[in-house]
């Protein structure tokens, strides 16, 4: 046998099978070379307390023989409340698809009312090309950053002042009492903090849970988050308000089928006073609150929200209406 015409014919039939599965490839190019399709969505469990019930819708974007499963999101709202819930499942970075505009800072804004932490977000996006349709499609994605370590031991203090606050049998009302008497009760003012340049301390113990818990100091943010983190953690639907106007932070709290206003931080004197509590603003409604007038909401724009906004949000991560 003369093996080198063997090896000949053998390579060329290679090489015809070769050229006719690119050939396949490219005449199919519209389904392997990029497709995208819808499939089953990431559904919440209606026994969760934030996003009970809702269902993100996701797709699976296929590239030659690349798949990549991303959500398909509609508004800021949506984003925020999607990227909240992955973090919860330990993901930080979520992958998405969009028809509309999206504002990462309004994205931000919303998703700041709901961590109880310290964070900041990066963001980007991919493309996947179909040469054969001229045709792209932009994927992008957001990343929660944050301190780990501390946000992880926040859940573990978390758990033991619950346990200590024996607040089984107890309504939401004395729950809510119970954990604002017990921040205000174990935290003083961190004044020395105000002398600071803050933005050079964006990650301090003191604008988190952790300092409440940990170091028994904190400014509003961390009272306010602290707050939210504990009420959540026994079913209390909580959320953050924050003033850029007047660079403070306060709470919303879903109570008797209605949201009312609490300032943890204001309750708690200044100098501390062991054993005192406040209650000049607790358990206020929003009407309540105004004509106190020591508070002052944002308007809406590109950088802040207003309180309007925050409502709507609020209901929409909670499944409420007020």
């Amino acid at each position: 046998m003369d093996w080198s015409r063997f090896f000949k014919k053998i390579m060329g039939i290679r090489v015809k099978v070769a050229f006719i599965l690119i050939m396949s490839i490219l005449i199919s190019g519209c389904n392997v070379l990029y497709d995208q399709k819808e499939i089953e969505g990431y559904k919440v469990d209606t026994s969760e307390l934030l996003a009970k019930g809702y269902v993100f819708d996701r797709i699976e974007i296929r590239r030659g023989f690349e798949t990549n499963q991303v959500f398909f999101i509609e508004n800021e709202q949506e984003l925020a409340l999607l990227v909240i819930k992955n973090l919860e499942n330990d993901i930080t970075r979520t992958h998405y698809v969009t028809d509309h505009s999206i504002s990462l800072q309004h994205v931000y804004l919303f998703a700041e009312t709901l961590l109880h932490d310290s964070f900041y977000i990066q963001a980007g996006k991919m493309v996947y090309s179909d040469p054969l349709r001229q045709h792209q499609t932009y994927t992008y994605f957001v990343e929660v950053v944050l301190d780990d370590t501390t946000y992880d031991a926040s859940f573990i203090y978390a758990d033991n002042i619950i346990e200590s606050l024996d607040l089984d049998g107890k309504s939401d009302r004395e729950k809510v009492k119970a954990i604002h008497d017990h921040i205000i009760l174990t935290t003083a003012y961190d004044e020395p903090l105000l002398e600071l340049d803050i933005t050079e301390y964006q990650n301090h113990p003191s604008f988190t849970p952790y300092g409440v818990y940990h170091f028994n100091k904190a400014v509003c943010s961390g009272y306010a988050r602290a707050f939210m983190q504990l009420s959540r953690m026994v079913g209390i639907p909580a959320i953050m308000v924050s003033s850029q106007n007047m660079n403070h932070a306060w709470n919303m709290v879903y109570v008797d089928d209605e949201w009312l206003f609490l300032d943890v931080t204001w309750n708690d004197p200044i100098p501390d006073k062991q054993g005192r509590v406040l209650y000049t603003y607790y358990l206020k409604t929003l009407e309540q609150f105004d004509e106190i007038g020591h508070h002052y909401f944002d308007l809406a724009s590109e950088k802040t929200l207003s309180i309007d906004e925050v409502f709507e949000f609020a209901n929409y991560a909670f499944a409420v209406s007020d």
